[in-house]
């Protein structure tokens, strides 16, 4: 479904979520780092953890270079 659907006028991101609230905020920082509005602080300190904030190409070349090592993939 991911290579099928993933496209650059709608790219899929994939965010991890082993851990809950690591995931949540980064969800939001994500958000906020994207959107342009007054008041915005500082773009560092918005910018989200790349280990758990992945676009889907990343995602489908993890996903491909551990294909036969299922213990290795997140999730």
């Amino acid at each position: 479904m991911l290579s099928e659907t993933n496209r650059t006028i709608a790219p899929w991101i994939i965010i991890r979520s082993n851990d809950k609230k690591k995931a949540r905020l980064n969800c939001i920082k994500y958000i906020l780092y994207n959107l342009d509005y007054e008041g915005k602080v500082h773009e560092s300190k918005l910018k989200p953890d790349p280990e758990i904030v992945i676009s889907g190409i990343d995602e489908l070349k993890h996903m491909e270079d551990n294909l036969l090592k299922p213990i290795e993939l997140p999730g």
